[in-house]
């Protein structure tokens, strides 16, 4: 500005030419010269200013420089306009408060040698072609061709601004300063731009605080600020936060070089997923208005990878650490822990601009952290980027490792679309016992910022009490905005052997395929997807002992945990091996294992003969040990069922070491009375095992009967009350099944086949439960029976033999005086069949069996001995063949063994005893010879009594009764002198009866008084009548041969 002004004050020298005087005139003129001089200064410094004003008008003409203006001083050296406004006054290119111009002599024309300058404002605009200031410009020589370069003068800027717009943005400056633009000018000057946007690059605010000073004729130096608070670069793929320079720079004095240094530093910076903080960045550069070259160094701390940090690694650790992958997932947390501590970045660059486009050579870059933890470009290696177009090419590779980070080589290419690939070559990595080796890993990342990752790797590491060997598997995976997908597609997978606790997986190859997109797939921070595997066979051992694992599929997904249907388990050897099963089985990673739920669980244990159906429960695998517990019904695997199912819902079962310890109460389904506790023991190595049950104080009654818990009951005994104690053991081998077991009860009462049972006392020793065989003898005290008439205080010894059958020994009851005795039997209770009993009857004493059966209108003495064959069947049971005798006097006990072919001798000089009915008798219908036979009744001494029984008990039982005597009394039924003749006459009776078991003796007393048979049949809801009309069926009695009644 100053020099433009300058020209414009001072006139040009081809204006005013210098004047030449002829020496020849010399003496006279000279002293008319001097007048003149005078004069004319005289004129001209009386109208000095007109006359500076036209000049100035007449120089700003000459240019078509619009101006105004105010000349206030003119002056042999300084002269000063006030008011200056150069351009449309509506929108001027240049306003100044004043300017003021000191003129310096010399030999030659004078010339400007000082400018100051107040209140400037200038307006102008830059671009491609150089900077542009409207009428400043035309005090410019279009025709010149020299460079630019400011005036040798001394310059005073105060309060001097501008506002240009660039192609970056508009710029506003202050500048204030004072000495010769040549050499020795300081100010200080102050740009603030907006919005710049320049190579990709965008900042919302740029401000810069700069010394200027002039050195070396007219070469500015600036230095100082410069500020941005935020930046962004391609597209936001590097930003910073808090930027400032401190640029050193020296341009040349036509402005169009330029060279130095720039230090720059920022709070933040983020470059992709990586953050860092404090980066510092030294850059020396060398250029002009064609390009720029330079390069620098570029340092940063606490640099951090989103979605790689350490506490998402531990956690992720933590999730697995019951895996194979745990310690390696731990000891990569570890190395990326420590990259993070004390992070520094350090790179070396070179950079070549070219007007909107720059290159970016990276020749040095490594970022270090704790524990000697490194990622770094190779030895020799460089980064070639292009800007704006962000294209890049990788020569040579970048490597890690050091502080738990895998030792690994990377090698990157550019591809089409800006995206990138290579390939990564990983050392084995390997923490504890875990090791990972992984062929090379090819990827290529497209333009959307999508990476494809392909490799395969080879797992080794320890499982729960156990280890994993030789997963191999290719891995295809996905990371990008999506998040990161592992193998969304099927893949082969096999392991050469997998231990934990006494479990053993040989050798496996299947094919698996992923779950809910992935067989990993990681968004948001949360991990999902899982592996689906069709038909599965796993074999191997437990133990000592061969399994093999058997499902329809198999499904695990890292979210809900994995689920196996119809999953089938075999162990042991293969003549007694242990077969579990489930339907479904559910489980999911616990804090020091497995476990879920199972339902529709069934069980063998070897050779035991006991099933186990419709099972429940929940489970665990944890430290080598199966644990279940739940609810299971049990099943006899014998045929025909032993026992009808029974459930436990607190069944527990363990399986750890090649043992099974397993155990729970047992009770009818939909019952709660508990049948009996059950606790088994299993070695899968040898095949052999236990199980042991306690059935307490067993209590039946209405609410439980032995039928219910086994048919083989049904139809034996009914109606039982009574407690039962005991238990019993099976235990097994590969060679067959042992079982033994003890079981008592005391004053129980029960309903037979034979009749009812009260105060049963036994004590039952099995040497073969399973089988309900018991020792060759055994007890049992029954306090009463009555299979008709009640006897009391019995005693059977009996033995249970295979095949479900009852062998009787023998059993004694007291009865009337003698002895009845049921003689050795065995019978078949394995189905609804006829079973034979035989009772003895010994002694039986006529008196005592009267006063038993409480026969009111009968007496009689005598001793009876006998036979009663029974047969116990659905049907009930009967009497086949019975036989009841008189023992004559002086005659020995007649001991029976059979009634086939038995003759009953009859010594008519021998008396067997005395018969007396003193009942009421009936005479209608019954003729005189029958109440002549009633008569000879009231006292007849008989010498023989055979009685022949045939019928069931509980129906008619048809007895034929044959006696003889001598009547002793006196006949009513004829008159008095007649019937002295029948004293001492003999009588010979036959008499067939049929009537219920109980009037088999009180027949007598039935003739009259039938209501206690009647009784006997409808209960409490017979009514006796009031006069008994039913005689002796005197129309049904037989016909003797003479024509008379019996």
């Amino acid at each position: 500005m100053c020099c433009w002004l300058g020209v414009a004050i001072f006139p040009r020298k081809d204006i005013y030419p210098v004047m030449r005087v002829p020496t020849t005139m010399k003496s006279r003129i000279i002293a008319l010269l001097a007048l003149v001089v005078i004069v004319a200064i005289a004129v001209l410094w009386a109208r000095r200013t007109p006359i500076a004003e036209h000049y100035i008008e007449q120089a700003l003409d000459e240019r078509g420089v619009r101006a105004s203006y105010t000349v206030s001083q003119i002056g042999l050296r300084t002269q000063r306009i006030e008011n200056l406004v150069l351009g449309d006054p509506a929108r001027p290119d240049l306003v100044a408060r004043s300017v003021e111009v000191d003129i310096g002599y010399g030999l030659a024309a004078p010339r400007v040698v000082a400018v100051r300058a107040r209140g400037v404002r200038i307006f102008g605009h830059a671009d491609a072609k150089g900077l542009h200031l409207g009428e400043l410009d035309k005090f410019r020589d279009p025709k010149s061709t020299a460079p630019f370069s400011l005036p040798d003068i001394a310059l005073t800027l105060d309060d001097a601004r501008a506002r240009i717009e660039t192609p970056l943005g508009p710029l506003g400056l202050i500048i204030n300063g004072a000495g010769n633009l040549h050499d020795g000018f300081a100010g200080k000057a102050a740009a603030l731009m907006r919005d710049v946007k320049v190579s990709g690059c965008v900042t919302p605010r740029v401000t810069a605080y700069l010394d200027v000073r002039m050195r070396d004729g007219g070469s500015p130096h600036l230095s100082g600020p410069v500020r941005a608070e935020a930046l962004g670069c391609a597209d936001g793929a590097v930003t910073l936060a808090g930027l400032v320079l401190r640029p050193d720079v020296m341009l040349s004095p036509a402005l169009d070089r330029w060279q130095g240094t720039i230090g720059a530093e920022a709070q933040a910076v983020r470059a992709g997923n990586a953050i860092g903080t404090a980066p510092q960045l030294r850059l020396s550069f060398d250029g002009s208005a064609q390009g720029t070259r330079g390069g620098g160094a570029l340092t940063a701390q606490g640099l951090g990878m989103e979605g790689v940090d350490a506490r998402a690694l531990r956690s992720m650790a933590r999730s697995a650490s019951s895996t194979p992958v745990g310690p390696l997932l731990e000891r990569l947390a570890d190395g990326v822990g420590a990259l993070h501590t004390d992070t520094r970045l350090e790179s070396r660059f070179a950079f070549d601009q070219r007007g909107s486009k720059a290159a970016l050579q990276i020749n040095a870059l490594s970022l270090s952290g704790a524990r000697g933890s490194r990622i770094a470009l190779s030895e020799g290696g460089r980064i070639d980027l292009s800007l704006p177009d962000m294209r890049w090419a990788l020569a040579g590779g970048m490597t890690s490792g050091g502080g738990g980070l895998p030792e690994m080589a990377l090698r990157l290419r550019p591809v089409a679309g800006g995206g990138m690939a290579g390939e990564m070559f990983v050392q084995p990595y390997a923490a504890g016992d875990a090791r990972l080796d992984m062929a090379p890993v090819r990827f290529a990342a497209g333009g959307g910022g999508a990476t494809r990752i392909t490799t395969s790797f080879t797992l080794d590491g320890p499982m729960p009490d156990g280890r994993l060997r030789g997963l191999a598997m290719p891995l295809i995976a996905t990371w990008g905005p999506r998040g990161l997908i592992v193998n969304p597609g099927c893949a082969p997978v096999s392991f050469g052997s997998l231990k934990t606790g006494s479990l053993i997986l040989e050798r496996y190859s299947g094919r698996a395929c992923p779950v809910d997109g992935g067989m990993l797939v990681s968004r948001g921070g949360g991990l999902g997807g899982g592996v689906a595997l069709g038909q599965t066979s796993l074999t191997g051992r437990i133990g000592e002992s061969p399994m093999r694992l058997e499902a329809r599929s198999v499904r695990y997904a890292l979210r809900d945990g994995f689920a196996l249907a119809d999953a089938r388990l075999r162990m042991g050897a293969g003549d007694a091996p242990v077969l579990l099963s489930a339907a479904r089985l559910d489980g999911r990673p616990m804090k020091e294992g497995v476990g879920g739920l199972a339902s529709g669980i069934e069980a063998k244990i070897g050779t035991v003969p006991l099933l186990v159906r419709e099972g429940s429960a929940t489970w665990g695998f944890a430290n080598g040990a199966l644990a279940l517990k739940g609810r299971i019904l049990l099943l006899d695997d014998a045929t025909p069922d032993r026992f009808n199912p029974v459930e436990s819902e607190d069944f527990r079962l363990t399986l750890a070491n090649g043992r099974i310890e397993a155990g729970g109460s047992l009770h009818l389904p939909g019952r709660e009375r508990r049948i009996a506790s059950v606790s088994i023991r299993h070695m899968l190595d040898s095949g052999s095992g236990s199980a042991e049950f306690d059935i307490g104080s067993l209590r039946f009654d209405k609410a439980l009967q032995p039928d219910e818990i086994t048919h083989i009951a049904l139809g034996v005994v009914a109606n039982v009350e009574g407690t039962v104690t005991g238990g019993g053991r099976i235990a097994w081998t590969r060679d067959g099944v042992t079982s033994t077991g003890t079981f008592a009860t005391e004053g129980t009462n029960l309903a037979a086949a034979f009749g009812p049972v009260r105060g049963l006392s036994t004590r039952v020793e099995f040497t073969d439960l399973l089988g309900l065989v018991t020792a060759p003898t055994q007890e049992m005290r029954l306090a009463s029976i009555n299979p008709g008439v009640e006897v009391r205080d019995g005693l059977i010894r009996y033995a249970l033999l295979p095949g479900q059958r009852v062998r009787i020994l023998g059993g004694e009851w007291p009865f009337a005086g003698g002895a009845l005795s049921m003689l050795p039997t065995v019978m078949d209770m394995s189905a609804e069949k006829p079973r034979a009993m035989t009772f003895r009857v010994v002694g039986l004493q006529a008196g005592a069996f009267i006063q038993l059966m409480e026969l009111e209108n009968i007496s009689a003495t005598g001793t009876f001995d006998g036979l009663l064959p029974m047969v116990f069947d659905a049907g009930g049971g009967r009497i086949v063949g019975g036989i009841l005798t008189a023992r004559q006097s002086g005659m020995p006990p007649l001991v029976l063994d059979h009634v086939e072919g038995v003759s009953i001798p009859c010594d008519r000089t021998r008396q067997g005893g005395r018969l007396a009915y003193v009942g009421q008798v009936s005479n209608e219908n019954l003729g005189r010879m029958g109440r002549l036979a009633f008569d000879a009744l009231k006292d007849l001494q008989y010498k023989c009594l055979t009685i022949l029984m045939d019928g069931a008990i509980d129906g008619e039982v048809v007895t034929q009764v044959a006696f003889n005597g001598v009547n002793r009394g006196e006949l009513s039924s004829v008159p008095r002198p007649i019937a002295q003749q029948f004293v001492g006459l003999p009588f010979i009776f036959n008499i067939k009866i049929s009537a219920p078991f109980r009037g088999l003796i009180n027949t007598a007393r039935s003739f009259t008084d039938p209501s206690l048979l009647i009784q006997q049949h409808m209960g409490d809801s017979f009514t006796p009548v009031k006069r008994n009309m039913l005689a002796v069926q005197p129309n049904e009695s037989q016909t003797m041969p003479l024509g008379e009644q019996k």
